[in-house]
């Protein structure tokens, strides 16, 4: 009885070829849709719990914003007359807290920021309102 021997197989190796050009496809197109311009950064200054700021400080402006509500040194405005109140600002001010309740929109936010830096009342500091007990 013979038996049929056949050669063994050898086994097939992946080709790199193939993997190096995808490799390198895909650095081209990270590389072409990357960007590498400074982005527009708003400087903050974090407060320090110690140095909070009372509110009879005449030297800092303190806005308080809710979800419906915005004031500056405890007189309540609308956000759109916002221009209008910072111009009126006396020129003592020599810093800005503002106190962000939870829930504010960001964009409220940053478009009460921007109207600052316009004005110019010196460094900006954020604070988380409290919650009422």
């Amino acid at each position: 009885m013979k038996l049929a021997i056949t050669a063994p197989k050898s086994k097939s190796r992946i080709s790199l070829t193939p993997l190096i050009d995808v490799v390198f496809i895909l650095l081209l197109f990270f590389m072409l849709t990357s960007t590498f311009s400074d982005r527009f950064v708003l400087g903050l200054n974090s407060p320090v719990a110690a140095s909070e700021p009372k509110e009879t400080d005449p030297e800092i402006l303190r806005i308080k914003m809710t979800q419906s509500n915005l004031s500056i040194g405890g007189k309540s405005i609308q956000i759109d007359k916002l221009d209008k109140a910072l111009s009126e600002t006396s020129d003592s001010v020599t810093g800005v807290l503002i106190e962000i309740a939870p829930g504010v929109v960001l964009e409220d936010t940053v478009f009460v920021m921007d109207k600052l830096k316009k004005y110019d009342l010196g460094p900006t500091s954020l604070v988380q309102a409290r919650k009422a007990p």
